[in-house]
This record gives C-alpha cells, structure tokens and sequence, in this order.
C-alpha cells in the first residue's frame, strides 16, 4: 500500500478485509492533513476529503471501542507523520463523525435533525413486539411504506398499526403453557383480520416455540405466505418428539402431524411455500437443483440471494418446498427505478449435536428390540414415524432423557434489519436510544441456539460479521438459560438484551441472574418478557436512504 512500509497487523475483533479498507481510509487522512498543512485552499486537499466522506465503510469503524482504538494505533504506527499525530490524534475519529452524522446516523424522534434528514429520501416504517407469552415466544414485526411527508411520518409515528403493516412476518409462535401465546394471538388477530403473513420463521421443533400455530393460522385468516424453518432430518424430527414425550402429557396431534409429515401439515394449515434452511457444516437432502426465488407485492418485492461471494443454494425438495443454503433474503422498498432500500432477514442454522442423536438412536433400538443399526432407515418411513410415536412415546421420552440432558435441538436464529446499516439513516420512535454513528436498528433472535461454548459463539458472530454492529436488540437463547449463553462474552454490542421467560419451575433459573448482571455491569438494558402484558417489548423506528445517496 502506498505510502505504508508495511501493513499494520489486524487487531483481534476487526475482519482483515475491512481492516485493509481503514488503513487506505487512514492513509487518505493522514495525506490530507499534510496537504492541508502546505495549502488548505488547495484542490487536492478538497478531493481528498470529498473522497473520504464518500466512503461508506467508515461508518461501521467508528462505532466500537475495538475500531477507535486500531484507528488510533494505525495512525500512531505510522512513522512517516510521527510529528503530526502525536499533536492531534483525535481529529481522525473527528473526521470521521462529522463525515456520517448527516448521512447514516441513528437519531431519536426528537432530534433536531430527525425531519430534515428523512423529508427527500426513502421511507420505510417498521415496527416489532415481542408479545408477552412467558416461556415461549411470539415476535411479531412490520414493515410499511411511507410517503416523504411529515404529517403521515408524525401519523405513522403515534399509531404505527402493525397488523395493518404493508409486510408482516412472525418469528416463532408458542408458549408453555399453551395459554399465554393464545392469549396473545386473540389479540393481534382481533387487529389484523383477515391478512397475509408473509413469512412465518420458525426457529425449532419444540412446543413452546411452535405451539401457537393452528390457532396463529388454522383458520384461514391469516394467509401464509412462506414458511421458513431448518432443515433436518428424519431422525432428528423424531428426537424432537421425544423431547416432547418427555416433557408434556399428551404430545399435541400438531405436533405429532410435524414429525411424520412437516411440510404436508404446514400446507395443510395454508401455507404456500416452505423454506428448509440449510448450514455449511450439515448435509442437505438429495434433491435436483432449482432457480433462486421470490416474492411478495409490487411495492415490498422479497428475493432470496447469496450471502457473500458464494451462490445461493436451491433445491426442490416437493411441490413449493425448497431446500436453502447460503441464502437471504431482501425485502426491496422502492420509489423509482434503481432507488431502493433493502430491509434483511439472515438466518443462521446451529445442528444439534450428531453424537448426542446417534446415542438416543442406539438407546432407542435397545429399547424397542430393534437390530442395531436399523433405527435411522426404518424411520426414515412416514408410517413407521407415525406407529413409532403413537405407540411407544414413553419409550422415546426414555431415550431422549439418557442421550440428550440438556442439549439442545437444531435451532435458526434470525437477522431481522437494515441490509446495509452503513448507508441508511434511522429514527427511532420507541424506546429512547442514544445516537449512533450508524442505523443500528436491527434484531436478532436466537431461538434455543447453543452460544456457550467458544467455538460456537464464534462461527455464530462470523456468520453475522457484517450485521452484528446494526444489532440493537439481541434475544439470549433458550429464555435466558446459562447453559446457552456465557456471561463472561456478550454478543454483539447491543442496546437492549432481553429474555422471554416466565418459567412453571424455580429451578430452571430463566433468565439466569448471571446474564443480567452481566448486561447491567456493561451499562446495558436488560428486559424480560414474561406473561404480564406489560412486560411486552415494542420498538418503532424509521429507516430512510438519505437524499445525498439518491443523487
């Protein structure tokens, strides 16, 4: 790199291909200010900072204590302009602030700036709750197109209405007990009426984060459009119902109905597609390759596409039922051609642990008298599934309470926020926020996903390397349990950290009481929803393509 006898080594915390992209940003500066010392009227110092303020990129750097200091130590490191920094070595990160405040900041409705930013751009509400269901979870989020005048931004800003969003989606629909997120259905559907659900994710085969469905959709009136959930196989889809046998009395026929069939049931309940999301590191089904998809209106269009460099993988597993790996999807909100403003969902599959599900098929072939080694290949029959459960749940229950303990299923966790936090701007509505250099306005639910070991935490923040900064709301894993989560690392640097849990046992310490210090002594918020409607967590805010990017 010009100008730099070397490149200075990467700090931990920062991608290298990003790192290479500041230290030329820095490099820039540096020339800058030497140029501005020999000739502050001159044009080259005038290009340079017009280049500097360019760059998109930035604002993601300054963000973070672990950016400010690698700015910091890059420029000390850099022998060439000694003099210069150890005279001012605050005016980079200076620069840069004043560079983005205007263009992708994170502003609250009553900022001075709130209006004057949004009045020419690109307008996209969004609204989420997470409904008070206790142990279990209902997150329910919208978005809604919004014209560039004040008074319909003040309007949407009082009511917001998110059953009458323009794109609704669900993320997980169950409680235990069942009544807690019944409740709650009856009241979002007295709102919605007769709809449709454009996505329904569901994070894992378990009765509290999937009871609620038949009531959420079995009448017809909410009309689902696509269901995503993770791929897994035959034997894991009868793991999840013995973890049920071993926990409740009677399984319900629903779920019964998941594990002989999953995407016949779904589709008997009206949904339209189904969505079988893949991992890197398990195998998919044997299926012939198809096209990438799509939907949704004229208005809020959807596609699936690749994240990174590699393709997207589709493969038609039926009728309307595709396997997906590597994919995301863009809800695109347009104005005019080429002028679009993405909103992301990005989901990240955890497998169960294979160990744990060929123990409980041993165990279970002990059980039942089978031959060893037959246990996957006969269930891998619908109608062995289906006799399985219905005659020898006790048995499952058994074998799953000696092979699994305390570990968890194969679990989604789920992106939902800006696609490009760097290049659009936020206000938010509700709660208060303080200002941030970027639109981190993003959530992320983590449905039972295993983030306690070391290994797993970090292919979990690698997967979500280039969104974590925009992450506002991070939900812990399995309602807060310890064995989930570390407490000694938090994920992400989000706002607020929640936990849906109101537990029927003491014992299960939901959330753990380790977590909440833990996010208190960061200075964070900690929130738990339980079934109390009042511990709902509600969050609106405006996303918006800054005016200077549309020129």
């Amino acid at each position: 790199m010009s100008g730099w006898n070397h490149l200075p080594k990467c700090p931990r915390g920062l991608q290298i291909k990003r790192w290479k992209r500041m230290c030329a940003h820095v490099r820039d500066l540096l020339e800058l200010e030497r140029a501005q010392a020999d000739d502050p009227q001159s044009m080259r110092a005038a290009r340079l900072r017009e280049s500097i303020a360019a760059d998109h990129e930035v604002a993601k750097w300054r963000q973070f204590p672990v950016a400010q200091q690698a700015v910091l130590d890059l420029v000390e490191g850099s022998r060439r302009y000694e003099c210069w920094i150890s005279e001012n070595p605050g005016e980079v990160l200076e620069c840069l602030h004043r560079a983005f405040r205007n263009r992708s900041s994170r502003l609250s409705r009553d900022d001075s700036e709130a209006w004057s930013r949004i009045m020419n751009g690109i307008i996209l509400g969004h609204h989420r709750i997470q409904f008070a269901v206790g142990q279990g979870g209902f997150h329910v989020g919208g978005l809604t197109r919004l014209a560039a005048s004040r008074t319909l931004f003040e309007e949407w800003a009082e009511r917001k209405e998110l059953a009458r969003a323009d794109f609704l989606y669900i993320y997980d629909c169950g409680s235990h007990p069942l009544k807690h997120v019944e409740a709650e259905i009856s009241y979002f559907l007295r709102r919605s009426g007769s709809r449709q659900l454009d996505f329904l994710f569901l994070s894992h085969f378990d009765g509290d984060h999937i009871s609620g469905i038949p009531a959420l959709i079995g009448d017809g009136k909410l009309k689902v459009a696509t269901v995503v959930i993770p791929y897994v196989d035959d034997l894991e889809k009868v793991v999840a119902f013995a973890r049920a046998a071993a926990r409740y009395e009677p399984v319900p026929e629903f779920f019964k109905n998941l594990v002989v069939d999953t995407v016949g049931t779904l589709k008997n309940l009206g949904a339209d597609r189904i969505l079988l999301m893949g991992s890197d590191d398990g195998p998919g089904p044997d299926a012939p390759l198809a096209d990438p998809i799509g939907g949704g209106s004229e208005d809020l269009p959807w596609k699936l596409g690749p994240l990174g460099d590699e393709a997207v993988e589709v493969r038609s597993t039926g009728r309307d039922s595709f396997y997906v790996r590597n994919g995301v999807i863009d809800v695109q909100g347009s104005v005019e051609k080429d002028l679009q403003i993405a909103w992301r969902f990005l989901p990240y599959v955890q497998h169960a642990d294979e160990d744990a599900k060929e123990l409980f098929a041993e165990i279970a072939e002990t059980l039942l008298g089978w031959d060893d080694g037959t246990f996957r290949q006969r269930i891998r029959d619908s109608e062995e599934r289906q006799k399985l459960i219905t005659e020898q749940a006790a048995v499952l229950g058994e074998a799953y309470r000696r092979a699994f303990g305390n570990k968890n299923a194969t679990s989604l966790s789920l992106y939902s926020g800006p696609a490009e936090p760097s290049r659009v701007g936020a206000t938010v509505i509700c709660p208060g926020l303080s200002p941030q250099p970027q639109a981190k306005i993003g959530w992320l639910g983590t449905g039972d996903a295993p983030l306690r070991k070391a290994a797993n935490v970090e292919a979990f923040e690698s997967h979500y390397a280039e969104l974590l900064d925009a992450v506002s709301t991070f939900m812990f894993p399995h309602h807060g349990s310890i064995h989930n989560s570390n407490y000694k690392r938090l994920i992400g640097d989000a706002d607020i950290y929640f936990a849906a849990a109101d537990p029927v046992r003491d014992d299960w310490e939901h959330p753990a009481p380790k977590l909440r210090k833990a996010v208190e002594d960061a200075g964070k918020s900690f929130h738990q929803v339980s079934s109390a409607r009042s511990s709902r967590l509600e969050e609106a805010m405006i996303l918006f393509c800054p005016p200077n990017e549309l020129d």
